[in-house]
C-alpha cells in the first residue's frame, strides 16, 4: 500500500465498538478496555497488512478480520478503497446478526 494509507472508521463501525465495550463494562470494565483496545489494534495492523483479513463468500468486495480474545473473539468487516481501510462493521463471534 502507499504512504497514504489511511484507517476510516465507519459510524456504524464505531457505534459497534461502543455497544461492545458498553455490554462488557458493567460486567468487567478491565476486560472492556482491553476487548476495544484489541479490536483497535487488530485496526491499525490493516494499515501494514491490509489483505489479512479474508473474503465474505456472498460479499467479495468485502474482508473479514477474526480478531480472537478470551474464548471467542471478534470479527471485524472491512473493504480497502483507494488505499484506505474502511471498517464498516464489528461483531462479537457469538452475536446473531448481519454485518
Amino acid at each position: 500500500m502507499s504512504d497514504k494509507s489511511e484507517l476510516i472508521w465507519h459510524k456504524e463501525a464505531i457505534n459497534d465498538l461502543e455497544h461492545l465495550s458498553e455490554f462488557l463494562k458493567p460486567k468487567n470494565p478491565k476486560v472492556a478496555f482491553n476487548a476495544a483496545r484489541k479490536i483497535i489494534a487488530a485496526s491499525n495492523l490493516l494499515l501494514e497488512q491490509p489483505y489479512l483479513g479474508h473474503p465474505i463468500e456472498e460479499m467479495p468486495e468485502f474482508l473479514k478480520l477474526t480478531i480472537p480474545f478470551g474464548k471467542n473473539g471478534y470479527v471485524m468487516k472491512y473493504r480497502i478503497d483507494n488505499g484506505s481501510i474502511i471498517i464498516l462493521r464489528v461483531k462479537h463471534t457469538r452475536e446473531d446478526r448481519d454485518f
